[in-house]
């Protein structure tokens, strides 16, 4: 099968066994009776080391598929594979920038019934590993109430879009003169920054001067990051209180880092997120920036 993503291509077949090991449903393809047919299954599968792909399927014993093959004879029904696994939104500036994560796999094979005793009680044994990880046995009349299907893959392809793994620069700042903390950073992804800032004037957010800014400004580069699909991100800092309040070694007396605690908790199975102290004004480029930004935000020139 000829893909037109090539920088998409999944060539090594542990990769490729990994998607197969994922899933558990596959999307059967085929025409009969003058339509096209789309049928969900579960299934099993051989995958040897040579790369050689063969499904193993089951059903009742008549229904449309069953008819389909049996009209193709003994040279098999023509059919397409499709599964897809590790799916998530990968979120852009625009709408034309979206897009989606995703593993997959599309097949062209022949589908043929089997009919032997060892033959199908094989097929079954696969597909019932493969969905509960158990080994189970057959007998003859259990065998006799069930169509076994085998799939013999004649050509594949898989191929994947990843989220890459980003990272992240974050600072916060506190105008005493004005009573306003503000935070300020950016993300990059896939070699683009985001830059992030924000400034606010609470007086009890502001009782904590420039830490308001500090857990405000990682709150929003994880917000940044999820919203554009990243399943990873590192994130920089200069105040231990970033990571502390986060992994629950610090206790949180103030409204402002219950909250970022709290934030934290309920994005843990969005996004993963290591935590990465930098010496604060050494020169560190890009937290630097984040200072100055944080500055800015909260109108110290």
């Amino acid at each position: 099968m000829e893909m037109r993503r090539k920088d998409r291509q999944l060539t090594d077949l542990k990769d490729i066994k990994g998607i197969l090991e994922d899933c558990k449903v596959c999307r059967i393809g085929f025409n009969y009776d003058e339509r096209i047919h789309i049928i969900p299954m579960n299934y099993g599968y051989d995958f040897d080391t040579e790369g050689r792909l063969t499904f193993y399927l089951h059903g009742a014993v008549d229904g449309t598929k069953i008819k389909a093959i049996k009209s193709a004879g003994e040279n098999g029904l023509l059919v397409a594979v499709e599964l897809d696994t590790e799916h998530g939104l990968v979120a852009g500036d625009t709408a034309c920038s979206y897009g989606y994560a995703y593993k997959s796999i599309m097949c062209n094979g022949k589908a043929f019934l089997l009919s032997d005793v060892e033959n199908k009680k094989y097929g079954l044994k696969k597909l019932m590993l493969h969905q509960t990880g158990k080994d189970f046995d057959f007998t003859e009349e259990m065998l006799a109430n069930v169509s076994v299907l085998k799939i013999d893959v004649c050509n594949y392809t898989a191929k994947a879009r990843i989220p890459v793994k980003a990272y992240a620069y974050v600072d916060g700042s506190y105008n005493a003169a004005t009573g306003v903390y503000g935070y300020g950073g950016f993300v990059v992804v896939s070699g683009e920054k985001h830059v992030i800032k924000g400034s606010g004037s609470d007086p009890e957010m502001a009782s904590m001067r420039n830490v308001a800014g500090e857990v405000l400004g990682s709150t929003a580069a994880i917000k940044k990051a999820i919203e554009l699909g990243v399943k990873e991100l590192d994130i920089y800092y200069d105040y231990a209180g970033i990571e502390m309040w986060a992994t629950d070694k610090w206790k949180r007396n103030k409204k402002g880092t219950a909250a970022y605690y709290d934030f934290i908790q309920s994005i843990k199975d969005k996004i993963e997120l290591n935590f990465k102290h930098v010496k604060g004004h050494s020169g560190i480029e890009g937290n630097d920036e984040a200072d100055r930004l944080a500055k800015e935000a909260c109108g110290i020139a």
